[in-house]
């Protein structure tokens, strides 16, 4: 699927006239949480023409396509990128540091991945992972059968909230390692176990009580934790704008 997923981002960039400097997987394969069935979630990040970026009205920055009903593709606009990356968006930072690559440039990756560490604020990325988990966890009492995925949709956000707080820094993506990080109870590894393993082997839904009572705990801790996280400087525009012209000027050489 590798190879297949490659020839079809190049013929995106021939029929979108774009450069495509780095593509990932993102979702449940980049979280060790995928299934048999499970989409391929492809992501990436791509420049356009000089003459793009000079036009007086700048055109749509997004690429959104489905080239079949397997695969997702979602691409940013350098810029894009970069403006959100100075605001530690925390989709992008997966991408950037997920564990599967389809194509990269490697200076630019290189790059990238250095100006994300800098980049990178605790507050602003434990919101939202903190929030994800809670509009998840608040679905919970709504629902008849409670699915696996909304389990995992309330995990592994709160797993994530615990490492930015213990490491300050992005999050691993794998679910797996997450939880044998922070999982001292034998019998939420066996919860856990079993929900992943449902997820894999494609049951739909899934119910746990010590899971229920472990996230209810997990809330009140992150909640109480975060009050003692310093706030973080915004990433200087000079560094990224820098960076930007630089990758445009040589794409376009």
């Amino acid at each position: 699927m590798e190879i297949a997923i490659k020839e079809l981002l190049n013929t995106l960039e021939k029929q979108e006239n774009i450069t495509i400097l780095f593509a990932c997987e993102s979702g449940s394969r980049a979280w060790g949480t995928d299934s048999a069935s499970s989409d391929y979630d492809v992501r990436f990040i791509y420049i356009q023409e000089v003459d793009w970026y000079l036009q007086l009205f700048e055109g749509r920055d997004v690429i959104e396509i489905s080239p079949n009903d397997k695969v997702e593709m979602v691409g940013w606009d350098l810029k894009k990128a970069l403006k959100l990356l100075q605001k530690s968006n925390p989709t992008l930072l997966e991408w950037i540091h997920s564990p599967i690559i389809y194509l990269c440039e490697s200076a630019f990756t290189a790059k990238l991945k250095t100006l994300s560490q800098l980049a990178f604020s605790s507050i602003p990325t434990i919101h939202h992972y903190l929030n994800m988990a809670r509009k998840n966890y608040q679905s919970l009492p709504k629902e008849k059968r409670t699915t696996t995925k909304r389990y995992l949709n309330i995990l592994r956000p709160l797993l994530s909230c615990l490492w930015i707080l213990d490491n300050q820094e992005m999050p691993k993506n794998d679910i797996t390692l997450l939880s044998h990080q922070y999982m001292n109870d034998p019998k939420l590894d066996q919860q856990i176990d079993l929900l992943l393993q449902s997820k894999q082997n494609g049951q739909e839904y899934f119910e746990s009580m010590h899971l229920n009572k472990y996230f209810e705990e997990t809330f009140s801790v992150i909640e109480e934790r975060i009050k003692n996280v310093q706030k973080v400087n915004l990433m200087p525009i000079n560094t990224l704008n820098d960076f930007f012209l630089e990758i445009v000027k040589k794409g376009n050489s």
